[in-house]
């Protein structure tokens, strides 16, 4: 704060903080652009695990929350560390943290905008560990791009993640889209690799935080309206289904789903969007997609009967589809560069 004077009282703080709603991202952008910069300022100081999730605020201000929480929480396990007294849940948890941060210090030092990252949620209490990080600010960026996680993803692979959306990034330049920031939100519990991908209740409290992100980030925009692609793999793609599917959608311009065990929908219509704006793509041997989808979780969005379409896929297995210089890259570089990916080809 720039003086040493208190514009709201404590009572005031907590009861704000406390009627602040992270699923309304319209009340959450109006309650914040109606208070001064001083009292953003106090709210940012005296909540930051508040504010820094709260959809529909600029993503500079929810970053700022963030990397406060960021450093609170690194402290709190050093203190922890030092005593002997860091388990092996908060191990696993200091261990993220410092990636997130390691990566942090990197992209700080960078001079190119499209290289700065923005933590829009981090959270070492939910069970496995969550954060949201933009590669780029969403706020001002042409084109947006939404990366959700899938099965056996947790705080502890950040760094991995932020390489992901790092390669899509650079996809989408190679492709033409100069301005583009690509989030990472792992802002669910994703599923262990123990057949649990099966139903929805790792999805479902997912679905409906995803789709106030998105929409939060419809909010927090500036300008001219930006092109929005919403990506999931694995169960993420599961996540991003059952978002699009309920409510009033995610407000996407492109969905892509790759390695997808299914998207709780029978067809692509069902998603809230123009089914030509559903693209799905499964590598030969990828098990999820090959052995998983059109059992529990909706019809197989690689089938023709589904009304999406495919796009080709050069890479092997479930994780390859980031490969550097392949295909399966390029194509979803091109979609979230807002141009056409289409192959034609089907499961039988």
């Amino acid at each position: 704060m720039s003086n040493g004077s208190i514009s709201v009282s404590p009572e005031e703080l907590r009861a704000a903080a406390s009627a602040a709603d992270a699923k309304d991202p319209k009340e959450n952008a109006k309650w914040w652009s109606g208070l001064t910069e001083q009292e953003r300022q106090e709210y940012l100081d005296a909540y930051p695990e508040k504010i820094g999730w709260l959809d529909g605020i600029p993503s500079a201000d929810r970053d700022e929350a963030n990397r406060k929480v960021v450093d609170l929480q690194l402290a709190e396990y050093d203190m922890k560390k030092q005593r002997g007294e860091l388990g092996i849940r908060d191990q696993r948890q200091y261990e993220g943290l410092l990636k997130l941060q390691d990566a942090l210090d990197k992209a700080d030092g960078s001079r190119d905008e499209n290289k700065q990252l923005y933590v829009l949620g981090i959270d070492t209490k939910a069970r496995d560990g969550r954060a949201v990080v933009s590669l780029g600010n969403p706020d001002t960026a042409r084109n947006v791009a939404v990366q959700v996680p899938g099965t056996d993803n947790d705080l502890t692979n950040v760094d991995e993640q932020i390489d992901r959306v790092g390669r899509l990034q650079q996809a989408s330049v190679d492709n033409g889209a100069r301005s583009t920031a690509v989030v990472s939100w792992l802002g669910y519990d994703t599923p262990e690799p123990d057949g649990s991908m099966v139903d929805t209740e790792r999805a479902e409290p997912g679905a409906e935080d995803l789709r106030a992100f998105t929409h939060g980030l419809r909010e927090s925009h500036h300008g001219e309206r930006a092109h929005m692609t919403v990506l999931g793999h694995s169960y993420g793609s599961t996540t991003v289904g059952l978002a699009a599917s309920k409510g009033d959608g995610l407000d996407a311009d492109d969905i892509v789903a790759v390695g997808s065990p299914g998207m709780t929908v029978d067809h692509a219509k069902d998603l809230h969007i123009n089914p030509d704006h559903v693209w799905v793509g499964g590598a030969k041997d990828d098990a999820v997609s090959n052995h998983f989808s059109g059992l529990t979780l909706g019809e197989d969005p690689m089938k023709k009967e589904f009304g999406g379409t495919v796009i080709e896929v050069d890479t092997e297995g479930h994780g390859g589809y980031w490969d550097k210089g392949s295909t399966s890259l390029r194509n979803q570089g091109r979609i979230i560069a807002g141009r056409d990916a289409s192959k034609g080809d089907y499961h039988s």
